[in-house]
């Protein structure tokens, strides 16, 4: 951040401690300093955080404390990382806690493994309500890893019936998806059957 106000300030030496606007800056410049540092960081952050925020160690603070909270608010977990193949991505049980290290020791070493937890278990992010909230927030969270199909999904209890919606909405919007494993799970399509 020091280099990008050197930059836009056109001053060689900043502390972390300078104030922005008592350097020069202004609302151009903070626009300029805003968008850069989102470039640099990958969050967005609002013109305004600057003005509340206008010094680097400040504005540092509050990025990272943005950059916490969103950590802990996705629902995305690393079960085991390495590997060459295409990802495996497991959907929480019941209880919504993402965990399949025991799966792990049967699937392919070259598979990375990811879970899916459910929103909310924080105590500060308010729960989903509905599958297709989950579906959609899912979705979202696995293309962060993987953009395309083929996709490989699975879950335990209501986690295999919500890979299996996931498959379906991923099929609805072009997307390939190669395996849906559903442990101790209803079949949907038994379950529907039995209505009519």
């Amino acid at each position: 951040m020091v280099q990008i106000w050197q930059q836009v300030l056109a001053i060689t030496s900043i502390s972390t401690k300078d104030n922005f606007f008592e350097l020069g800056g202004d609302s151009l410049k903070a626009a300029v300093v805003v968008a850069e540092v989102e470039k640099l960081f990958g969050q967005n952050i609002r013109l305004s955080t600057l003005i509340e925020a206008p010094t680097i160690d400040k504005l540092a603070r509050i990025i990272i404390e943005q950059y916490q909270k969103k950590r802990r608010s996705r629902s995305l977990g690393l079960v085991k990382p390495t590997g060459s193949k295409r990802p495996f991505f497991y959907i929480h049980g019941i209880g919504g806690l993402g965990s399949a290290p025991q799966l792990a020791r049967y699937i392919d070493a070259e598979r990375p493994i990811y879970s899916l937890q459910a929103v909310g278990l924080d105590g500060e992010t308010a729960p989903h309500t509905f599958i297709e909230e989950m579906v959609e927030h899912y979705i979202r969270e696995i293309k962060t890893v993987q953009v395309k199909g083929f996709y490989l999904l699975g879950g335990q209890c209501i986690g295999g019936n919500i890979a299996f919606e996931m498959a379906q909405e991923l099929s609805k919007r072009g997307e390939q998806v190669s395996l849906v494993v559903m442990a101790d799970s209803p079949n949907p399509l038994i379950s529907a059957e039995r209505k009519n």
